[in-house]
């Protein structure tokens, strides 16, 4: 249920399942009690609630959980199979780097531990269940009763699961969320096997143990070889920790937050002494901070007037920089969803190369642009408008490709009393403006 409640909606129906079976075996030997106000006010809730879920999984948009088509034993044999059983066992899984609409990651090679390991580990937990009956058979048909859940649960995550993940670790939860009904079959199995052993249960408990410990073992191999299976974002963290213990004392990390896809700026603002919206001290030791960001995502509806990120130019002095090749995180590179009116991020998936770290203020360009609209901005604020407005043409002659130092250079124009100027300005952004321009407070 916490999982539903974070909103992982898929695990609604087993989560009902079993609780409704559990809430029947709580009341079979009093039928009656089934039949009082709250455990029938708890069934009718869960199944109305099954119903309004049902509805909403089945619509196209937004949640089709059958959207890559029904193909329930290829997705255990690939997410049972491939990315955990025969991973752990020692057959590395293929991904595949490339994204299409269609399953992106799943192999049609696979190694054939990913298909007997999966029908081995069913036929073991099956067995089990069936000596567990045998050995007593009060046990047989509270066994039928939670194979049938469980069956139903294995087939229910088999039919929805289509694996989506295209390098190792990617969408790793669905793995985890897929093991789980395949732990308790095999503890059910494993307890069939207890009472079958009868006397010899120290012995059964012994194999279980070194099972349990070779088990663990293969998965530990396993999670080692994937150490440098590193995203960009992986990369960036671990830099970022690294400059923050070496952080010279009593400089300011820089970057600018005002655009469509910043996600740094809160970030550095938590681990760094940073500069936020007001101009720094003259003098000042200043480093700015070049993400990755701008190189790796693309907006749908960014705006002309988003603040330029700051970047490592030819000339620029690093404190520390970091080079690598980018690896995507998430599947975001396909276009817009139908009907989408929003702003799309979207990630892309090539291998482009990247630069990031702190580097020291270049004199002139972007640099000194940026700074001279914080400080005209800090001008304007109190109502300084002639200063403000000098600061804020000396920033669009640092930067002309800048259309946002255009347009706080057009405001202070107006603040002035100078309409033509003003508009001079609004129209030159027009111009060079590549996408609707929609002017707001906001912007600035």
């Amino acid at each position: 249920m916490v999982l539903v409640i974070s909103a992982r909606f898929e695990f609604l129906p087993p989560v009902f399942l079993m609780f409704a079976a559990l809430l029947c075996a709580r009341f079979s030997a009093q039928k009656k009690e089934l039949l009082k106000t709250l455990p029938l006010a708890l069934l009718l809730g869960g199944g109305c609630l099954l119903a309004l879920w049902s509805a909403h999984a089945l619509e196209p948009h937004p949640a089709n959980q059958l959207a890559g088509g029904f193909t329930p034993a290829r997705n255990l044999v690939t997410q049972l199979g491939a990315r955990n059983l025969a991973f752990a066992a020692g057959a590395v899984p293929r991904w595949t780097e490339t994204l299409v609409d269609s399953l992106p990651g799943v192999d049609r090679r696979l190694a054939p531990a990913a298909v007997a390991l999966p029908v081995l580990l069913l036929l073991l937990s099956v067995a089990g269940i069936v000596a567990g009956g045998f050995a007593g058979k009060e046990n047989t048909r509270r066994n039928a009763v939670f194979l049938a859940l469980l069956a139903a649960w294995i087939g229910y995550m088999s039919a929805i699961y289509s694996p989506m993940d295209t390098y190792p670790l990617h969408f790793m939860r669905h793995q985890l969320y897929f093991l789980l009904p395949f732990a308790f079959l095999l503890a059910l199995g494993l307890d069939g096997y207890e009472r079958a052993a009868g006397g010899r249960e120290k012995a059964f408990r012994a194999i279980l143990a070194a099972a349990v410990c070779a088990y663990a073992a293969l998965n530990a191999r396993a999670a080692l070889s994937l150490n440098d299976e590193l995203r960009t974002n992986d990369r960036e963290l671990a830099f970022l920790m690294e400059a923050q213990r070496a952080w010279p004392r009593g400089c300011l990390a820089v970057h600018p937050s005002q655009n469509q896809y910043n996600t740094r700026a809160d970030l550095l603002k938590k681990y760094f002494p940073m500069v936020t919206d007001r101009a720094p001290e003259p003098g000042a030791c200043l480093l700015k901070y070049v993400s990755p960001e701008p190189k790796i995502f693309s907006a749908s509806a960014a705006s002309p007037l988003d603040q330029p990120p700051l970047l490592a130019g030819p000339r620029s002095e690093p404190w520390r920089k970091l080079e690598f090749r980018h690896g995507y995180y998430t599947a975001l590179a396909r276009p817009a969803p139908p009907n989408w009116t929003g702003n799309y991020i979207r990630e892309t998936v090539d291998p482009v190369p990247l630069t990031i770290g702190f580097f020291k203020f270049e004199a002139g360009g972007r640099d000194s642009s940026y700074l001279d609209s914080l400080a005209g901005a800090d001008a304007f604020g109190v109502g300084e408008y002639a200063a403000a407005n000098r600061k804020f043409r000396a920033a669009a002659a640092a930067d002309p490709a800048c259309l946002r130092c255009k347009y706080i250079l057009a405001i202070s124009e107006a603040g002035l009393g100078r309409r033509a100027a003003a508009l001079g300005e609004l129209a030159g952004i027009e111009k060079a403006s590549p996408g609707p321009f929609r002017p707001s407070t906001a912007s600035w």
